[in-house]
């Protein structure tokens, strides 16, 4: 829960993550705004679409 009073175990348990991944907070999409385009960070998993539906990230970044 997000509560004042959980706020401390929330802020470890963040800095635990971003000690063990420290790129775990960040975007996927880098760059522009949404809808404008952009670069991958950590690549696309879009296998057989080649990003051309609607719910792959790509797509909806304007990254293709």
């Amino acid at each position: 829960l997000n509560t004042p009073e959980s706020e401390p175990a929330r802020r470890e348990a963040v800095e635990a993550v971003l000690e063990r991944n420290p790129g775990a907070f960040k975007p996927k999409i880098a760059g522009a705004a949404m809808g404008s385009g952009g670069l991958h960070l950590k690549g696309c998993n879009c296998r057989k679409s080649g990003c051309l539906k609607k719910y792959c990230e790509c797509f909806q970044a304007g990254i293709r």
